[in-house]
């Protein structure tokens, strides 16, 4: 299994799979689905994308992972697989590409029953896993938690702010206002909200990430504006609304533009679904620690769960490297993942 991983995963990263171009992997996808006895159909979410969804029999399970990756941002030779001291390396090898050959090598080896959801535009706007339609009870997200069983979510206020400042030269900046540094200043109290205060057992203390900033002209020029995006984390035990109008309120008072680019909802289940049993026999079996924990990134979790399906957030690798421009995943890990999910696909009742 493990050169079936390795073969797997060498043809799902040569295919760039930038949101809305998910098209020719999943067709490629699709076809190794349907060799191996799954029926398959597809759903359009935008031209070119579109979800791929499979059945083996009747069964409530439903696994699932998404096509799309980040653009390479840096990533150097993001669509050719490398290999280092047992790491492989490339765009979406843990996010989530390594998940995905994991979960096809893992299908071809099993028989159980199962549902697989292979959605689209997770690393936009999630309109895959919103539109997706399925009838499932239960649901894997497989994402890099370092085999941590997830049975929570943050979710995150996405903004984008506008600073405006006043020109001058560089050698009188008295005579102006910085926009740049106004903007600073701005983010620097953007963590001192009441919300960004509260802790949770799953999780460690919120964060506030600086994503985009943009601003002057010419080095002789003090800058009269200044862009910036911001993601404000959110724990499950804040009423996310709450969280928005204290922003927006703060944000209003400051006299700066601003609009909302996203609104991710945090989620937290009161008991592990059934489908957790079988991840916890097989680590036990293996002498691995069973760990439940939250995931500190949006997933298509959160749109399953809408829809009645009783999800957790599971799979290989560190979320920390995915998006990075040396996105890695353990090869011993993408194999024991793969013998896991035979486990698990073969004993769900």
């Amino acid at each position: 299994m493990r050169e079936q991983i390795r073969t797997m995963l060498k043809k799902l990263v040569s295919i760039p799979s930038p949101p809305g171009e998910e098209a020719t992997l999943a067709e490629e996808v699709k076809g190794f689905l349907e060799k191996i006895g799954f029926v398959v159909w597809t759903q359009e979410v935008k031209p070119s994308s579109f979800n791929l969804i499979g059945a083996r029999g009747d069964s409530s399970l439903l696994l699932s992972t998404h096509l799309d990756t980040l653009p390479p941002y840096g990533h150097p030779n993001p669509y050719e697989l490398r290999e280092i001291n047992g790491r492989f390396i490339g765009r979406g090898v843990v996010d989530a590409k390594g998940q995905l050959a994991s979960l096809l090598v893992a299908l071809s080896h099993s028989k159980g029953a199962c549902q697989v959801a292979l959605t689209v535009d997770e690393e936009g706007e999630g309109k895959g896993s919103e539109l997706l339609e399925v009838r499932a009870k239960e649901a894997i997200v497989l994402e890099p938690t370092n085999f941590v069983t997830c049975i929570a979510e943050t979710g995150s206020l996405e903004f984008e702010i506008e600073v405006m400042g006043k020109a001058t030269h560089s050698s009188t900046p008295e005579k102006g206002e910085n926009a740049i540094l106004k903007a600073f200043f701005l983010f620097n109290r953007l963590s001192n909200f009441s919300f960004m205060k509260k802790q949770h057992p799953l999780f460690p203390p919120p964060t506030v990430n600086l994503s985009v900033i943009q601003g002057g002209d010419f080095v002789t020029v003090v800058p009269s504006s200044c862009r910036m995006q911001v993601d404000i984390q959110i724990l499950p035990n804040v009423d996310i609304e709450e969280a928005k109008r204290e922003v927006e309120e703060f944000l209003e008072g400051e006299g700066v533009r601003f609009r909302l680019i996203d609104i991710a909802y945090p989620w937290e289940l009161s008991a592990p679904p059934s489908v957790s049993k079988y991840i916890e026999e097989f680590m036990r079996s293996r002498a691995r620690e069973v760990l439940f924990g939250g995931m500190r990134s949006w997933t298509d979790a959160a749109n399953f769960l809408r829809k009645g399906i009783k999800s957790i957030v599971f799979g290989a690798g560190d979320l920390s490297v995915a998006h990075s421009e040396e996105e890695w995943v353990l090869e011993d890990d993408l194999l024991f993942l793969t013998e896991l999910l035979i486990y698990v696909i073969d004993s769900y009742q």
